[in-house]
């Protein structure tokens, strides 16, 4: 059941058939928390398509695989067995899709900023618990992880390497809008942040 928006997305896109100019990879580090001082900093691998459709206006389409994570330790009760408090991690991987409205600020054939927008759909796909005080490691029920729908923003650069290839750079965040009241609240860290780079390549040239 977590992957039908993901599945949805794949049928509507396949019925579409919007015409892709471009389809590239990238690869970079996640913040889950952004400001949360026990996050793990996990790394994020993607591909994306991307369809022109007028001006400086197009879609971006994705897939990638991410991974959250952070540090734990089981709490005050754990000192009183010992000088040391029980310490790990936990780090849980996700099936992520996007479709992004994407606008071009400034650029040329050669070099563009951009901008994008959009929703992207995460399906927990895995789970494992790491136990650092006694070296032990073990694998947890990812389907016990809620589905992760957050909103995306955030800007990207691209420069053109050779005729056919671009080189490219982007930071993103993202938000859990079922989050916001309890980010009021104080209880929360809903921002998360994303820098990756990657390659480019043009499958057509038309604007």
């Amino acid at each position: 059941m977590n992957f039908l928006p993901i599945v949805v997305a794949a049928a509507l896109g396949a019925w579409a058939q919007p015409p892709i100019t471009e389809a590239g990879i990238r690869v970079g580090p996640h913040w889950a928390e952004a400001h949360y001082r026990h996050v793990l900093v996990r790394p994020t691998v993607g591909a994306t398509a991307y369809s022109h459709l007028a001006g400086r206006f197009g879609v971006e389409f994705g897939v990638a695989y991410r991974q959250d994570g952070r540090e734990w330790t089981c709490g005050v009760f754990c000192a009183l067995d010992g000088d040391d408090w029980d310490r790990g991690r936990s780090i849980y991987g996700y099936l992520d899709a996007s479709i992004l409205a994407r606008a071009r600020l400034v650029g040329d054939n050669r070099s563009n900023l951009h901008v994008v927008i959009g929703p992207k759909w995460g399906a927990p796909v895995a789970c494992r618990s790491e136990n650092i005080t006694q070296g032990t490691e073990r694998d947890c029920d990812a389907s016990r992880r809620d589905f992760d729908l957050r909103l995306v923003t955030g800007a990207g650069i691209t420069i053109q390497a050779t005729r056919r290839l671009n080189l490219m750079a982007s930071y993103r965040y993202s938000l859990d809008p079922s989050e916001i009241p309890l980010e009021e609240d104080g209880d929360a860290d809903i921002l998360a942040m994303t820098l990756t780079a990657g390659i480019v390549y043009r499958l057509d040239f038309r604007r």
